[in-house]
């Protein structure tokens, strides 16, 4: 993982714990709804899950 993709992915999880569900709604839909931000975001939830499996306790996700 390069520093750019680090700073997105950490960028990206601190926004999400940090804004109301409607926030992310509205910051969702802008990414979803523009071509060129699309495949960060989808990578940033790649990159996301991937962490979440890695890190989660074992038994459970």
């Amino acid at each position: 993982m390069t520093d750019l993709q680090r700073d997105f992915l950490l960028r990206y999880l601190h926004e999400r714990g940090e804004m109301s569900q409607g926030e992310r709604f509205g910051v969702e839909w802008q990414l979803l709804t523009s071509s060129a931000s699309r495949k960060e975001y989808s990578d940033m939830e790649r990159m996301h899950l991937s962490l979440s499996l890695h890190f989660a306790p074992p038994g459970g996700v």
